[in-house]
């Protein structure tokens, strides 16, 4: 499902000059949903599973395949992110595509490692690469893989995908994952981890 024009489509358009043409030529990120199948929660159900997008078109309407693709792996309970002015403004500063989910977790399910998305045995690190494929599949995008950026909650989540899936994820940034598993495995890719709790100097510390 395609959503088509959003309220922060007429402050976000950017400009980048083709070779052939000499030119500017406008992109302008398109919002929307595919929903794909997930086993989460410890259950063997399928169960669909929204995926948000920001995916940025050309001016003649075509999506743009080539630029690299960012998950935002949401903070606990953030809802609609894909419309987070600070997570587009980003993706606008740095040319990506982008995708994430709106996810429930109940507050005493903190530390359930199979009812909390911080863990691989919720299920919603497989759901989280079966939206990219979905995605890719949908805008047959150029790139194989993914960067991803996590935050709090996310961040938690986002530090142990690049570890399970070291052929897809191509960079992590994590900032303040809490919640963080030992690992003995060599990372393949690089990662940025960012930690402010306690920190009156940050935002919220």
């Amino acid at each position: 499902m395609d959503t088509g024009a959003h309220p922060f489509q007429e402050n976000v358009a950017l400009s980048s000059t083709s070779m052939d043409e000499q030119k500017p030529l406008e992109r302008t990120p398109k919002f929307g949903k595919i929903t794909i199948k997930a086993k989460l929660y410890g259950t063997n159900k399928n169960q669909d599973v929204d995926v948000s997008y920001r995916i940025f078109f050309d001016s003649s309407g075509q999506p743009c395949t080539q630029l690299p693709l960012l998950l935002y792996a949401p903070y606990i309970n953030q809802q609609r992110s894909v419309e987070d002015p600070d997570v587009g403004n980003l993706a606008d500063r740095i040319g990506f595509n982008l995708f994430t989910f709106d996810i429930r977790t109940q507050p005493d399910d903190a530390d359930d490692r199979l009812k909390c998305y911080y863990y691989p045995e919720s299920g919603w690190p497989e759901a989280m690469v079966a939206g990219y494929k979905g995605l890719r599949q949908k805008f047959n995008l150029a790139e194989d893989g993914f960067y991803l950026l996590g935050n709090s909650g996310g961040g938690s989540v986002a530090s142990r995908m690049g570890e399970l899936f070291p052929s897809l994820v191509k960079a992590v940034v994590c900032m303040g994952a809490g919640r963080l598993d030992e690992s003995t495995a060599k990372l393949s890719q690089p990662m940025l981890m960012i930690y402010t709790m306690g920190d009156s100097r940050a935002k919220g510390g």
